[in-house]
C-alpha cells in the first residue's frame, strides 16, 4: 500500500470534516441563543456533543499536519498507524452512541414502542464498545497494512451503526405513513420536519454503509477513512437540527418569520379581512411536544397548540384548531 496515493481521499475527507465543524459551531451557538429556557440536562448534552465532536478535529488536524507537513514524503512515517489517528474510531463511536441514544428516546416518545428504542440502546452499546476495541487494536498492529487484523472489531463497530441508522429511518417513515392524513392536514412546515429527519437518517445510514462496505473490501487501504472524518458532525448535526426544529409555529393566517421573530401575514389578499401582525421576541419560544399536542387533539383534524404564545406587545388570539405546531421530540 502506497499511502501518498491516497491523499486526496484524506485531504477531502479532512477539509470536509473541519468545514462541518463550523456547522456544528454555529448549530451549538443557536440553540443556547433560542433555547435558553431548555432544560440542564439538555443543555449539557448538547455541550458534551460539541465537546467531543471538538476534540475528534482536534486530533484530525494533528494527525493531518503531522502527514502533510512534518512527515511529508516519509514512508515509514506515512504508513504508521499514530496514536492521533486511533482517536477517531474511539470518539466517532461515542459520539454516535450518544446521537442514537437521543433518538431512541425521541422514537419512545413519539411511537410508543419500547422494543425499538430498546434495539437503538443495543445497537448503539455494541458499536460502542466495537469502536473502542478498534481504536485500541488498531494501536496493537501499528501500521495500515495489518488493519486487517482488526477487521472483526470494525465490523463490530460499523455495521451495527448501519443497523442503528436503519432502524430510525424505517420507525420515521412508518410514523409518517402511520400519520399520513394528519400530517397532510397541517402546514408544510411540519410535514417538512419529519422528511428532514427521514433524510438526515438515509444520509447518515448511506454514509455509515459506505464506510463498512470499504474497510470490508480493502481493510489495508484506508479508505473509509475519509467518511469517519466526516461521520462525528454528520451525527452532531443531526441532534442540533432536530433540536433547532421546535422554534417554528405556523398556522394558517399568520406565520413566524425564524430570523425576524416577526409574524407576517399568510393569508390570501383576495380572501382576507382584517389580521393583525404580532410581534414576538426570539426569547419567548416554547418547547411544544408532537405526541401530546396530537394526543390532545383526539377527534380534531389536526394539532393544537398545548399553550399560548405571549408577546411583548399584546398576546396572540385564540388558536384555530387547525394550528400545525411542530413538536420537540
Amino acid at each position: 500500500m502506497y499511502l501518498p496515493a491516497l491523499f486526496p481521499v484524506l485531504f477531502a475527507g479532512t477539509a470536509v470534516s473541519l468545514a462541518l465543524l463550523g456547522i456544528v459551531i454555529l448549530q451549538t451557538w443557536n440553540y443556547f441563543n433560542v433555547f435558553s429556557k431548555d432544560r440542564l440536562p439538555l443543555k449539557m448534552f448538547v455541550v458534551l456533543l460539541c465537546c467531543l465532536d471538538t476534540a475528534s478535529s482536534v486530533f484530525l488536524m494533528m494527525w493531518a499536519y503531522r502527514i502533510f507537513i512534518t512527515e511529508w514524503n516519509n514512508k515509514a512515517v506515512l504508513e504508521a498507524l499514530h496514536w492521533t489517528l486511533l482517536m477517531d474510531p474511539i470518539l466517532v463511536s461515542i459520539i454516535t452512541a450518544l446521537a442514537f441514544t437521543f433518538f431512541a428516546v425521541r422514537i419512545n416518545t413519539l411511537l410508543g414502542r419500547w422494543w425499538i428504542s430498546a434495539s437503538l440502546y443495543a445497537l448503539s452499546a455494541v458499536s460502542l464498545c466495537g469502536g473502542i476495541a478498534s481504536g485500541i487494536t488498531s494501536r496493537n498492529v501499528g501500521q495500515f497494512e495489518r488493519l486487517d487484523e482488526t477487521m472483526h472489531w470494525y465490523a463490530v463497530w460499523l455495521w451495527p451503526s448501519v443497523a442503528a441508522n436503519a432502524t430510525i429511518t424505517a420507525s420515521m417513515s412508518f410514523y409518517m405513513y402511520q400519520h399520513r392524513e394528519r400530517i397532510n392536514q397541517t402546514e408544510a412546515l411540519m410535514s417538512r420536519m419529519l422528511r428532514y429527519m427521514v433524510q438526515n437518517g438515509s444520509i447518515a445510514m448511506g454514509l455509515a454503509m459506505v464506510q463498512a462496505i470499504l474497510f470490508q473490501v480493502s481493510p489495508d487501504t484506508p479508505y473509509h477513512l475519509g467518511i469517519s472524518f466526516v461521520m462525528p458532525k454528520i451525527y452532531v448535526n443531526m441532534v442540533l437540527s432536530t433540536l433547532h426544529n421546535r422554534k417554528f409555529i405556523v398556522r394558517p393566517d399568520v406565520v413566524v418569520a425564524p430570523s425576524t421573530g416577526v409574524y407576517h401575514s399568510h393569508r390570501n389578499p383576495g380572501n382576507a379581512g382584517v389580521f393583525v401582525n404580532v410581534e414576538t421576541t426570539r426569547s419567548e419560544v416554547r418547547d411544544y411536544n408532537l405526541k401530546e399536542d396530537w394526543e390532545h387533539a383526539a377527534g380534531d383534524e389536526s394539532p393544537v397548540m398545548s399553550e399560548k404564545a405571549h408577546s411583548t406587545k399584546g398576546a396572540l388570539p385564540d388558536v384555530p384548531q387547525n394550528l400545525a405546531v411542530p413538536g420537540g421530540w
